[in-house]
């Protein structure tokens, strides 16, 4: 059985070539072990190649907002990427791939098959290495007795980059750097299969994404701009690419106001949805050219009729996010999404069973999607939501970078008693208050707590748990790395404590709370303090 030629492989936008002329011909158990039959379409290295290590993030358990449907699919799935930017998903990541950080380097091995059908990396036994920094081992072991990360994608050098890959890195590093400030182009993608579509049309698309309405339709009132815009305070803006116009063979293809429509060549009925995402990524590289230096971010809106009941999915510290038709249309969906691409995990929460689910925190964005539009101003209160106090720490859009200045606070054990009144981020621009206060960990093993106050107004009016309260969130260190978990919801008189590494019992204590407007609390270490 002939395969077609090898595919090209890429370690981020730095190109890494096969052999231009190798071609691979064989059967079913033939090649280094395969155990499945071998068919058209799939490719096997014949050497190691670099790649790029993704994670993606999905809603697992996204919920219908009018009916409570359950829209299920996988939470978390790791994935290579390749030259062409196509996406294949690791069946058996071991633990140090799922230990890496989305966007690293990793060397894959020779015999590998990347199967067309199921969208899959078979490794065949043989493991994916990660590539370590110059000079040194990627388990090498600090001073604290803790395994050191692996570089990350711009740490270390990479051998055989030519100028036009160099500046490929160079526009990503940029790009990633700072990912959740300043303003950002993003490309929402109408995609057309043989057999369906996406179900609306480029006009309610660009409505429903970026709040552009046409003369005749009704103004659009929470969007993925608005949303980040009023949650950041002007930090981080999304806008739709103005125009791009690109062309594959005869046809010409135009990106106008952040929307076009793509045609590719497969079906969407009974398909994985993972070939139709790497057939849109390969037409789009082909008709503009590299997707990171066209735009910052892009949405692709596939149609209905991929396998499963999944919604959306997004890879971490990438550019990249896919929604299943409607869900394209919701700014719940919409930011949530976005947010993986900004680094944002998911929010959870331990349940009364003793289970911990790691989307059940619902004062913020990052934990369930909720599907409909916006039409009237008490949907929009409904569904004006921010983020939690971790991510919105993780932001930067409330410190040093803000553009209101910092109203953060970073307490330690040795910093004795602190009294404070806490303002909601509503209210960051009008404020003397703080709004974020972030609880070192002295243990250094990244339990760091984070205290906000939830107030449930203005751009935070459609928060779903803890509104009006005092939120206590613990996340890990890299915060992009971690789950964050909601471990206390306090009202006037409440206390959390805990002595979970820090020394002393730690108390996080509410004195009062002022409506929606601010909360007087207290936190010490030991004793109570006056």
């Amino acid at each position: 059985m002939q395969l077609r030629k090898a595919a090209t492989f890429l370690a981020s936008t730095a190109s890494f070539f096969l052999a231009s002329n190798s071609e691979v011909a064989a059967t079913s158990t033939s090649i280094r072990g395969v155990g499945e039959e071998l068919e058209i379409g799939d490719d096997i290295l014949t050497e190691e190649k670099p790649g790029t290590f993704l994670i993606s993030r999905s809603n697992p358990a996204a919920i219908d907002y009018e009916d409570r449907s359950v829209h299920s699919g996988p939470e978390e799935t790791f994935n290579i990427m390749v030259s062409d930017g196509s996406i294949y998903e690791i069946d058996d990541a071991d633990d140090d791939l799922q230990l890496l950080q989305s966007g690293q380097t990793v060397t894959i091995p020779a015999g590998t098959v990347l199967r067309s059908k199921s969208g899959k990396v078979e490794t065949n036994g043989a493991k994916i290495k990660i590539k370590a920094s110059k000079g040194g081992k990627k388990d090498d072991v600090g001073d604290d007795g803790l395994k050191k990360k692996t570089k990350g994608l711009f740490e270390r050098n990479l051998e055989g980059r030519n100028e036009e890959q160099q500046r490929n890195v160079d526009q990503l590093r940029r790009h990633l750097t700072s990912r959740s400030l300043g303003e950002k182009s993003v490309v929402a993608v109408r995609v057309q299969t043989t057999d369906a579509e996406y179900e609306f049309s480029e006009a309610f698309l660009r409505r429903e994404v970026f709040g552009i309405s046409g003369s005749t339709d009704e103004e659009d009132l929470f969007n993925l701009p608005s949303g980040y815009e009023q949650c950041s305070h002007g930090a981080l803006t999304f806008t739709p690419l103005a125009s791009a116009t690109g062309t594959d063979g005869d046809d010409e293809v135009s990106i106008v106001d952040g929307v076009v429509t793509i045609n590719v060549d497969v079906e969407a009925n009974n398909n994985v949805g993972a070939n139709v995402r790497n057939a849109v990524t390969q037409r789009i590289t082909k008709v503009f050219g590299d997707m990171v230096t066209v735009a910052d971010y892009w949405m692709y809106c596939l149609p209905p009729g991929t396998n499963g009941t999944w919604a959306a999915y997004a890879y971490s510290n990438f550019h990249l996010s896919v929604y299943n038709n409607d869900w394209c249309n919701y700014p719940s969906a919409q930011m949530h999404e976005i947010g993986h691409n900004l680094g944002f995990r998911h929010s959870g929460e331990w349940l009364v069973d003793g289970r911990f689910d790691k989307l059940n925190d619902q004062s913020g964005m990052m934990g369930y999607s909720y599907s409909g539009q916006d039409e009237t101003p008490l949907m929009v209160r409904e569904k004006t939501v921010c983020f939690n106090a971790v991510k919105s720490w993780q932001s930067g859009w409330y410190g040093v970078n803000g553009t209101h200045g910092d109203k953060t606070l970073e307490l330690s054990s040795g910093d004795g008693c602190l009294v404070e009144t806490l303002s909601g981020i509503a209210d960051y621009d009008t404020t003397l208050n703080k709004v974020l206060i972030k609880i070192v960990n002295p243990s250094g093993n990244g339990t760091d707590l984070f205290v906000a106050f939830n107030a449930q107004k203005g751009i935070n009016s459609g928060t779903r748990e803890a509104g009006n309260q005092v939120t206590v969130v613990q996340a890990g260190t890299p915060l992009e790395t971690s789950v964050s978990t909601l471990l206390g919801k306090l009202s006037a008189g409440g206390k959390y404590t805990t002595d979970s590494n820090f020394g002393e019992e730690l108390t996080v204590e509410v004195v009062s709370i002022s409506s929606s407007d601010s909360a007087n609390v207290k936190i010490y270490f030991g004793s109570e303090c006056t």
